[in-house]
C-alpha cells in the first residue's frame, strides 16, 4: 500500500510492507520515473522490486532498468509506521494476495537453500 507522498515534487514515496504493517519503504522517483526503493530486496539485487511494481500501478510513472547499480553500498532503510492503515475491500484483497505471494516466495526460497 502507498501510503503518502513524501515530497511536495512527488519524487519520495512511502510505501507499506507487504509482511510487516509496521514497516514502510522510500521509493524515490525522478520526472516520473521510479528510481530505486530502501527495501532489502531492491538494496540487494539493484532490480525492481514489489514496492516500486505498486507505486507504478497507482501512478502514471514508468520503472527504471539499469544495467548498473546505482547504490552500490547497502542501505537497508526502514520507516516505522506510527497508527495501522486502514483500506478498502479492493486493495485490502489485493494486499491479501501480495502477502500470500510474498510468504509462499519466502518459503520456497528457505525450501531451496536448504537443498543446496
Amino acid at each position: 500500500m502507498i501510503v503518502a507522498s513524501i515530497s511536495a515534487e512527488d519524487s519520495s514515496w512511502q510505501v507499506q510492507s507487504f509482511v510487516n504493517e509496521n514497516t514502510a519503504y522510500v521509493v524515490e522517483a525522478t520526472d516520473r520515473l521510479i528510481m530505486k526503493c530502501t527495501c532489502f530486496n531492491f538494496e540487494r539485487r539493484q532490480k525492481t522490486c514489489k514496492h516500486m511494481h505498486l507505486l507504478k500501478m497507482h501512478t502514471a510513472f514508468s520503472l527504471h532498468f539499469s544495467t548498473t547499480p546505482l547504490n552500490p553500498t547497502y542501505e537497508h532503510n526502514v520507516i516505522p509506521i506510527s497508527q495501522p492503515i486502514t483500506t478498502n475491500n479492493c486493495s485490502s484483497l489485493f494486499l491479501d494476495q501480495c502477502i500470500q505471494t510474498n510468504q509462499t516466495l519466502h518459503q520456497s526460497h528457505q525450501d531451496l537453500a536448504t537443498l543446496a
